[in-house]
């Protein structure tokens, strides 16, 4: 390995292991070691011959946390998986790929359950109606560094659709080329939604709302929202209230339309190299910026301190350090990896 190379594996690793991890004291660890279903987990093992993630999910307790090790790291895992209790599911560091093989949802949350979902690729979920990669009945989810791709629904949510009062937190993550038959090809949401530094695009619904419908109370800091496409309201259909805390990057916003706030620019071209997301570094696919992108150091990522509380991001949604000021969206421009190492 050469020596740049080196020191840029050494930094992502150190990045890595300084993102927030969220264990608690007394919770347990599940690790996954196996791709398919059934099987037996143990708490603190990291190499139970059949751990799988379902089991893993069915034997862990409130306030656990699942993580993937052995043959499961990095891996693409088909399948569906209910959650109905306080977890974790952290796919730090090379990541894991929940795939729903065109067929079904991907994740479930019912009896309001708060879950955090960290470093995952969800992918190619079909919900029959709603919330083809996670579908929400209650319960509230914290969606920390993940990429929503290619997920799809007849009617409402093409990536999630949440039908209860609870909270969606989306932090550092990617959704794109996800589709509705009918409105919010990306999301659908009621009860609060807080949105910061994450990247909504190339989303699709043949009615109204590429990206999102919002019901309820939310929160948009240091976002790119845009190049969404349907026939009416193409990124974001405003039915409750709707507040920017700044610096973010919007196509537009219909119905209601919202709270501005500092550095917004609406209808301005953040210039994404592609279309769909890519490898640039890291455990999930992203989007990458074109170097005169208006949107490199135009970001704060300093968090917000009182209400919706949002912590500060060090790093971007590769594990990579974001610099001050940071980029807009899921990935920094202005790292250190850019230009002599990209």
């Amino acid at each position: 390995m050469n020596t740049c190379l080196a020191r840029r594996v050494m930094l992502l690793t150190t990045a890595l292991a300084a993102s927030p991890a969220g264990v608690h004291a007394t919770s347990s660890i599940y690790t996954v070691t196996a791709t398919g279903s059934g099987g037996t987990c143990t708490a603190g093992a990291t190499d139970d011959a059949n751990c799988t993630l379902d089991a893993a999910i069915a034997t862990a307790a409130g306030g656990d946390i699942v993580q993937f090790g052995g043959a499961a790291a990095g891996s693409v895992i088909v399948g569906n998986w209910s959650v109905s209790k306080d977890l974790t599911i952290d796919a730090s560091p090379t990541g894991v790929t929940l795939d729903g093989n065109n067929y079904t949802a991907v994740l479930y949350i019912d009896s309001g359950a708060s879950v955090t979902f960290r470093r995952l690729t969800v992918q190619h979920g079909m919900g029959i109606n709603s919330g083809g990669g996670l579908y929400m009945t209650s319960g509230n989810a914290t969606i920390d560094s993940c990429t929503f791709v290619a997920n799809n629904a007849t009617m409402f949510g093409g990536a999630i659709s949440s039908q209860s009062g609870g909270t969606i937190q989306i932090f550092n993550s990617t959704f794109a080329n996800n589709h509705s038959g009918l409105t919010s090809g990306a999301m659908y949401a009621g009860g609060t939604v807080v949105i910061a530094s994450s990247t909504f695009a190339h989303n699709t619904a043949d009615n109204n709302s590429g990206a999102m419908v919002l019901l309820g109370t939310s929160y948009l800091l240091s976002d790119i929202i845009i190049n969404n496409s349907a026939p009416q309201d193409p990124d974001i259909e405003n039915a409750g209230s709707l507040t920017s805390l700044g610096h973010n990057f919007i196509g537009s916003v219909g119905y209601l339309g919202y709270t501005s706030g500092p550095g917004d620019q609406v209808g301005v071209d953040p210039q994404l190299a592609t279309t769909t997301p890519t490898d640039n570094g890291g455990p999930t696919a992203t989007f990458d910026l074109l170097p005169g992108s208006p949107a490199r150091s135009a970001g704060d990522c300093s968090g917000n301190a009182s209400a919706p509380e949002i912590p500060p991001f060090g790093v971007d949604q590769r594990g990579l350090v974001r610099s001050a000021p940071c980029t807009v969206g899921a990935v920094d421009m202005t790292s250190i990896f850019y230009g002599a190492f990209e």
